[in-house]
């Protein structure tokens, strides 16, 4: 798709498919599902938004544990295509951040959240959260987010 990207690593005791069928069943947005393919990560939809939400295998989870501590088992990767309005880009962007509340708010564990592939701009370690980016990315965005949290520089 080629898009705006977001990535959530995860280090929970959910296999991938778990947490894809949990995502599947509890975000009211998702409008389908693509099909099975063991060569890819199953991936969720929405029609309007042009919203993919892949979730599989941590990939180097070892990279990240250099990183942040830890060594997710599972990756939640958003992408928004490019090619959108911004109305429904704006609207694609609302539920990237109500798949991110939920999966904080639902799913034990250690996470990172990255844009762009590389950028922190959330991380969760035992039950403290931090986020970073204040001006640049969470903006008008940030009332969507309904757990607590501190700020502190990520990268």
């Amino acid at each position: 798709m080629g898009g705006f990207t977001c990535t959530l690593k995860i280090s929970t005791r959910y296999k991938p498919a778990e947490l894809f069928e949990m995502l599947r069943s509890n975000l009211p947005f998702v409008t389908g599902a693509g099909d099975p393919d063991p060569r890819f990560p199953r991936t969720l939809f929405t029609t309007q938004e042009a919203l993919q939400i892949d979730v599989g295998e941590a990939i180097n989870p070892a990279i990240q544990e250099e990183m942040y501590g830890f060594q997710p088992t599972v990756t939640v990767h958003f992408e928004l295509d490019k090619n959108l309005n911004d109305d429904r880009y704006d609207v694609g962007q609302g539920n990237v951040m109500r798949g991110l509340d939920w999966l904080v708010n639902h799913v034990e564990g250690d996470m990172v959240y990255l844009v762009n592939y590389a950028t922190p701009a959330l991380l969760r370690r035992g039950r403290e959260i931090w986020l970073d980016r204040k001006d640049t990315y969470w903006g008008k965005r940030l009332p969507l987010l309904t757990f607590p949290y501190e700020w502190k520089k990520l990268s």
